[in-house]
C-alpha cells in the first residue's frame, strides 16, 4: 500500500490531522487533483463518493449534492452545501465553477456542519485551499493542446523577499473552440475562454 504519510486538514478551522478529526470528511492534495485531471468543482465527483455537482443553462444555477441532498442555488434559495475559498464563505456556488488555480487541497466534508461552517451547510460543505507563499524558491508552467482548439497554460512563481515575506503569482488560461457545430448554419457552439489570476503575500509580523 502506498504511504501517503500524514493528511492535515482544516475542516475544524485549524490545521490538524485527518485522523483526529470527528467528521466524514475527504480530503485530496494537489499532486491527488492533478493525477486524478481535476480540474473544477465538477471534475470532484469522480474521486468524491456520494458527491454530485450539477450545472443548469445557467452558470447561476448550480446544484451540489452530498449523499443525494443538496438545494439548487440561486436568487430564491439558499445552498445546503456550503463554498468556501480559503475559509472565506462563497454565497452561491457558480462563482467557485472555475478551473483551479494553484490549489494546495479540496476538502469535502459530510453530514451537518452547520456548528463551524454556517446554517448554509446544513448537508456538507467544500473547502477549497490555495497555495499560501512559501519561504522557498519555487516556479512552474504547463501546457496543453487539445481537439477542438482546446489550449491551456498553467503556471506559478514564489518568490521569498526575506526570511518572513513572501510573495507568490499564478496565472491560467484556456480556451476551446466549441464541440457542437450546427450544420444548418455552420456556427460551433460550447466555446469557452478562462483567464484567471492571483497574486498573494504571506508575512510572518510576531
Amino acid at each position: 500500500a502506498e504511504d501517503v504519510g500524514e493528511i492535515l486538514v482544516t475542516a475544524q478551522k485549524r490545521a490538524e490531522s485527518v485522523q483526529d478529526v470527528p467528521i466524514s470528511i475527504a480530503a485530496f492534495s494537489a499532486a491527488k487533483l492533478e493525477a486524478a485531471n481535476v480540474l473544477d468543482v465538477r471534475d470532484l465527483t469522480r474521486i468524491v463518493p456520494n458527491f454530485t455537482a450539477f450545472r443548469s443553462t445557467q452558470v447561476a444555477n448550480v446544484r451540489l449534492n452530498i449523499r443525494g441532498i443538496g438545494a439548487a442555488s440561486n436568487t430564491a434559495a439558499e445552498p445546503s452545501v456550503a463554498s468556501f475559498v480559503d475559509d472565506v464563505y462563497v454565497a452561491r456556488p457558480g462563482a467557485i465553477l472555475t478551473n483551479f488555480l494553484d490549489m494546495e487541497a479540496v476538502e469535502v466534508l459530510r453530514g451537518p456542519q452547520g456548528t463551524l461552517q454556517g446554517r448554509n451547510a446544513s448537508v456538507g460543505a467544500v473547502s477549497l485551499r490555495t497555495t499560501a507563499p512559501k519561504n522557498d524558491f519555487s516556479a512552474m508552467a504547463s501546457a496543453e493542446a487539445g481537439s477542438f482548439g482546446r489550449y491551456r497554460m498553467a503556471g506559478h512563481i514564489n518568490v521569498p523577499l526575506s526570511d518572513t515575506v513572501a510573495i507568490r503569482a499564478a496565472a491560467i488560461g484556456q480556451t476551446l473552440d466549441g464541440i457542437w457545430r450546427n450544420s444548418f448554419d455552420g456556427r460551433t457552439y460550447g466555446a469557452q475562454d478562462d483567464y484567471a489570476g492571483r497574486l498573494s503575500m504571506k508575512a510572518d509580523i510576531t
